[in-house]
């Protein structure tokens, strides 16, 4: 029974001397250089370790100083490090201080308020402010001056701002327009430029002219030269008659030629049409005087039936309407270069926004 006691008084020792060592709080506080020149400035850093649950209050400086001369400059914000698996935290502060007069300071222990108590460093700090390296012109003590107003800065062109804005504005500008297209429901058209067509009868002299100038035509040529000649008059035919001619006899073609001409026009043509059929089909030997003679005839049945009314000169320009699927393939295209196009644009005028606001701020 007395073991038993024994034992269990020991472990409530134990856990009496455990729980005051997971909630002790230290403080500690490092400065870093510990002498500067007047101006210059030093990095005191002020820890805490302390439990995981609690909170921790660093010091707060009246007017800015640590001490009198010795001035906070800057402080940051507070670092946290976890220690012990999580049950305890390791908090930082570090205080930019400066001082303006040659002096040897002392900074006292830092006071950290944990909960309702209030932690103190170990020891106190020294701080030396001296001037050496420093010039002192001791000798005119009337010549010294306040300091210096604000200088104003000196803003140079950057000629590259200029072109990078005059490109957003034509990027921004094509996405406008291509936005602007692609809501338009209308139909997407291409514009095509036809060319006139040449008259039927200038076709037809000219074809006759190179069968005139090419050589000099014999008996032997009979069948070459009528078979060239009756595919002009046929060509002919059939563009300013409007029939397939080529594919009709000669019978067939004077019987629609009847309805539109005189018969003596037409007698010309059926005698040079009925000669060719007889030297291509016949094998008739036409004398070089035949020859001639039906070639005369053919210009003259041609300027007898050609037309009056002259084509246009200039090209026609017609606009023809996509098919579908075209049409959305161009839609999805216009979508994704208006996009491209902005975001390229915008990129331009931040670049520009940044450089200009870095070289006035």
């Amino acid at each position: 029974m007395n073991i038993l006691l024994r034992k269990l008084l020991l472990l409530l020792l134990l856990l009496m001397a455990a729980r005051p060592a997971a909630a002790q709080v230290t403080v500690g506080q490092t400065l870093e250089p510990a002498q500067l020149r007047v101006g210059e400035q030093a990095v005191l850093t002020v820890t805490v370790t302390l439990g995981a649950g609690e909170r921790a209050y660093f010091p707060a400086f009246n007017n800015n100083l640590v001490v009198p001369g010795v001035e906070v400059v800057d402080e940051s914000a507070v670092d946290t490090t976890w220690l012990n698996e999580g049950k305890r935290m390791k908090l930082t502060r570090r205080y930019l201080l400066t001082s303006f007069d040659q002096a040897l300071y002392t900074l006292p222990p830092f006071e950290v308020k944990v909960g309702e108590k209030v932690y103190r460093s170990k020891d106190a700090l020294g701080l030396k402010v001296d001037t050496a390296g420093i010039h002192v012109d001791t000798l005119h003590v009337d010549k010294f001056y306040g300091p210096h107003g604000a200088v104003e800065g000196v803003f140079t062109w950057n000629p590259l701002y200029f072109w990078l804005s005059l490109l957003a504005v034509v990027c921004l500008s094509a996405a406008g327009v291509l936005a602007a297209r692609y809501f338009n429901r209308r139909p997407i058209t291409r514009r095509v430029v036809v060319k006139p067509a040449e008259q039927p009868h200038k076709w037809a002299i000219r074809e006759i002219e190179k069968i005139k100038g090419e050589k000099n035509w014999n008996a032997e040529d009979a069948k070459d030269y009528y078979v060239r000649l009756t595919d002009v008059l046929r060509g002919y035919i059939e563009r300013r008659f409007q029939f397939n001619a080529k594919e009709m006899t000669t019978a067939e073609i004077l019987d629609r030629l009847v309805r539109a001409k005189d018969e003596t026009v037409l007698r010309e043509l059926r005698q040079i049409l009925e000669t060719a059929d007889l030297v291509k089909f016949a094998k008739y030997a036409a004398s070089v005087g035949e020859n001639d003679a039906n070639l005369k005839r053919a210009v003259e049945f041609i300027n007898e039936t050609k037309s009056e009314v002259e084509l246009p000169p200039e090209p026609i320009v017609k606009e023809i309407v996509l098919k579908e699927n075209r049409q959305i393939a161009l839609r999805v295209a216009m979508a994704a270069g208006a996009v491209a196009l902005i975001v390229a644009g915008l990129a331009l005028v931040a670049y520009v926004v940044t450089g200009l606001y870095q070289s006035f701020f």
